[in-house]
């Protein structure tokens, strides 16, 4: 009688558990298809609604038009002409810059450019309290102002 009790226990497990899904009760069925068709449904969403977040690998280089002698562009970082000029706390957009930058898209308000870029190291970016920050990690300096956005994309959902 126990062997019999066993028996019909791991039947019903594995009828349960480890069966096709053929073998499956109908509501295991229909769970799996309302998930699949939930997977679809987010990336169809995510494919039309994409997000691109560029998070540098450095401080930005700007290419100077020249070539070196192995034919390879030429590029220089923000502190090679930033370093000989006084910063401009005025600049706000794009329309303020007049080199270099006027093909510049953004938009923040009416910040000044120096609230994120850091005067006394333009190869850095500078949190609210002033401490120095990596342009690989701009997604830190970002979630100052943008705390839902982060907390979104954190969690898989903006990004």
């Amino acid at each position: 009688m126990a062997i019999s009790v066993v028996v019909a226990l791991s039947i019903t497990a594995w009828a349960l558990f480890a069966a096709p899904a053929w073998n499956r009760p109908p509501a295991a069925n229909q769970a799996n298809a309302a998930n699949s068709r939930s997977a679809a449904n987010t990336a169809a969403i995510r494919e039309r609604f994409s997000v691109t977040i560029r998070q540098p690998v450095g401080p930005p280089r700007v290419a100077t038009g020249l070539t070196d002698l192995h034919g390879n562009a030429v590029t220089v970082g923000c502190s090679t002409c930033h370093a000989t000029r006084e910063p401009d706390f005025g600049n706000r957009v794009v329309a303020d810059l007049n080199e270099f930058h006027g093909s510049m898209n953004f938009a923040h308000g009416n910040i000044s450019c120096l609230s994120c870029h850091n005067s006394d190291d333009y190869d850095a970016l500078k949190l609210a309290d002033g401490s120095r920050v990596e342009f690989t990690d701009v997604m830190t300096l970002c979630a100052q102002c943008h705390g839902p956005q982060m907390r979104d994309y954190e969690r898989n959902v903006h990004g």
